[in-house]
């Protein structure tokens, strides 16, 4: 018999709340995190605005030999113990479970940037134009910083064995995806449970790119918003007016759970994830390939993998970051894929209301799915007002929507360099 998989628990920080039930009443009523930036003075800067973490959850001072400190780290635990709670898996300090794994995903850290960017001359600033750093002054800017020793625990390769201590998990998984990271640790997850390699996996993907370095170099790529004068309304995936996306920050998780042994213990039920898709664009950097074939494979393959068909996607959680390109070709890829049965399925972005996580965006984006399910709603796209002719689907504005039937919903996440990865999730019955 096929071994199943099931979602158990789940944990999120984002910039609308933090918390599952909160973060879900916040999406279904359209509410957006974006603000003008706070962490440090934008100006000067082409974009002002960023969806950033004001309020975030408290967070133990250690993980047994691991120092809880910085903005990623922090974000991270706070959404993994929040899962492990969920899914009533709390790991007593010690324990080793061999048939437990770790997937993170994980991107740049802030504290190299924010010591680079100290000490070091002219990398960023408001009167100033960003510059690629030698190494050497990168080096002499980390030997003269006092928390130079502290680097360790910012890196995301010393982040996953720190929530793997927090889990008890015996296997541990780093992945660096951008873009699609958080849901390919999701992915590589599902794949381990269902060879039988593993019962249960804490799952998922954190980030925060609110630094001087990479807003600047986010700005050169003029791949973020600037409508300064309407942060709320900044980002605005799929409608005509969409001028670039908004960076935000946090961390989402799962549990993952082999179907029986949840069942075993008890365990309530999410949702199944009944499929993955991968695919790779094998085109450009930053841009997904025009006509949307990357990303169309990737839906195909998570449809089929899950035994379903496009008659059965009821909503589809669109990778929907409020750039003209990734907006455009990723309707044309839904259509590809779905065929005639696009135009009747409700399509919605929630980066329009939490920004771009970057590397925890999946993650943080399969929560919003899942819930779904739970509260038999679909959130809405915050700001879409205008169409676009490249644009046509049903892409929710206004207001939630009540979900009518059962069927499978799909997750996208397209990242750079064209790597794609769509989750297919149904109600675990």
């Amino acid at each position: 018999m096929r071994r199943r998989v099931v979602v158990t628990g789940m944990g999120v920080v984002s910039a609308i709340a933090s918390g599952v039930p909160a973060f879900w009443d916040r999406l279904a009523a359209g509410v957006t995190g974006t603000r003008r930036l706070t962490r440090f003075d934008p100006t000067g800067y082409p974009s002002h605005v960023a969806a950033e973490v004001l309020d975030p959850p408290p967070v133990p001072d250690r993980i047994g030999p691991y120092r809880v400190a910085g903005i990623p780290f922090s974000h991270a635990v706070a959404a993994a113990v929040e899962a492990l709670r969920d899914a009533g898996l709390d790991a007593s300090a010690g324990d080793w479970l061999p048939r437990r794994a770790v997937f993170f995903s994980g991107g740049c850290t802030d504290l190299l940037q924010e010591i680079v960017a100290a000490t070091a001359t002219g990398v960023a600033g408001a009167d100033r134009e960003p510059r690629a750093v030698p190494v050497d002054e990168v080096a002499r800017a980390l030997a003269s910083s006092a928390a130079v020793d502290d680097l360790d625990l910012y890196s995301e390769n010393n982040l996953s064995p720190a929530l793997a201590f927090l889990a008890g998990a015996g296997q541990c998984h780093t992945l660096s995806s951008a873009c699609a990271g958080g849901s390919q640790a999701i992915g590589d997850a599902w794949r381990l449970i269902l060879r039988g390699d593993a019962d249960v996996a804490l799952a998922g993907g954190g980030d925060s790119l609110i630094t001087r370095q990479m807003i600047a170099g986010f700005c050169n790529l003029t791949a973020l918003s600037r409508r300064n004068d309407d942060p709320a309304g900044a980002s605005r995936p799929f409608d005509a007016g969409r001028d670039g996306f908004v960076m935000g920050e946090g961390a989402g998780f799962v549990v993952l759970e082999e179907y029986e042994h949840a069942r075993r213990r008890g365990a309530a039920m999410h949702a199944e994830l009944a499929g993955i898709g991968y695919s790779g664009d094998a085109h450009r950097l930053t841009d997904p390939r025009e006509d949307g074939s990357g990303m169309r494979l990737s839906m195909e393959r998570a449809l089929q993998a899950a035994g379903a068909g496009p008659e059965d996607v009821i909503w589809i959680n669109a990778h929907g970051t409020s750039t003209e390109a990734n907006d455009a070709a990723e309707t044309r890829a839904i259509h590809l894929a779905l065929g005639e049965a696009a135009r009747g399925v409700p399509v919605s972005s929630t980066k329009s209301m939490i920004g771009h996580l970057v590397h925890g965006a999946g993650a943080v984006e399969t929560v919003a799915s899942v819930m779904a399910f739970g509260r038999r709603v679909v959130h809405p796209t915050a700001n879409w007002a205008e169409r676009d002719p490249t644009c046509d689907l049903d892409y929710v504005p206004g207001a939630a929507r009540d979900v009518t039937r059962a069927g499978v919903v799909l997750n996208n996440s397209f990242g750079f360099g064209g790597q794609n990865v769509t989750l297919a999730l149904r109600p675990a019955v």
